[in-house]
């Protein structure tokens, strides 16, 4: 017959086992950017905290992603964090800014504004662009002013209203 001791001290060998060295073993949440990790003390001058994940950083305009995905935000340009790779976005329409292949969902974004091509181009933190090695040709405008006025996703309306954003004037 066991003893309440020897009962006891199988339960904490069970315990131990079970999540004693695997949780000292697991590893830390990473933020790896353009390939490289980096620790939070590294990215303090991104202006956001960043949550663990693998990104793609244009550092001459400040956009970033998750990798094999397209543009999700803006922060500062000029961060050194890596070298962006054409490849970084899973792109494949031809259309390369600062060296990324975007994607086919920022083509259709990008053609709202402007006739989208295959072609290598540059564009800078403004939205101003121009051919890769080449003077400005144009400026888009980076943020929809519609995206700005739609309801949130609890439906509440923002405070302004812009007719040519309703889907519903003219009607």
């Amino acid at each position: 017959m066991r003893t309440p001791i020897s009962w006891r001290l199988a339960m904490a060998l069970l315990i131990l086992a079970a999540c004693g060295p695997a949780q000292a073993a697991a590893p830390r949440a990473r933020v790896i950017v353009n390939g490289h990790a980096y620790s939070a003390s590294e990215l303090e001058g991104v202006g956001r905290s960043v949550e663990p994940g693998t990104y793609w950083y244009d550092a001459a305009a400040g956009f970033w992603g998750h990798v094999g995905g397209p543009a999700e935000g803006q922060v500062a340009p000029g961060l050194r964090l890596g070298i962006l790779r054409q490849d970084a976005s899973d792109g494949h329409t031809g259309t390369i800014i600062n060296g990324r292949e975007i994607t086919a969902e920022e083509a259709r974004w990008l053609g709202r504004q402007v006739t989208v091509r295959p072609g290598r181009f540059w564009m800078n933190a403004e939205g101003v662009y121009g051919l890769e090695n080449g003077p400005a040709i144009g400026k888009i405008e980076l943020y929809d002013k519609c995206d700005m006025v739609r309801p949130d996703r609890y439906g509440n309306r923002p405070a302004i209203y812009l007719p040519e954003c309703d889907p519903l004037a003219g009607r």
